[in-house]
């Protein structure tokens, strides 16, 4: 990708209006993972994704202690 096409797209990702689904997702992230994601509303999406890593291998090991009994 070129340095013009991506500034473009960086532009465009930080200038974008935040839709209702991703507020709405977002509000009940904040509500649900409150000590983790309190800040879920104004967080960029790559901290959001970090903060819930230990949620997702969390229950993935739970799946696997279950599949495997």
């Amino acid at each position: 990708m070129i340095l013009s096409s991506f500034m473009r797209q960086v532009n465009l990702a930080i200038t974008a209006l935040v839709s209702n689904v991703d507020a709405d997702f977002r509000r009940r992230l904040a509500t649900d993972f409150s000590p983790s994601l309190a800040n879920a509303e104004r967080m960029p999406l790559p901290d959001i994704a970090r903060a819930l890593l230990p949620v997702y291998e969390r229950w993935l090991m739970q799946a696997r202690s279950v599949q495997s009994e």
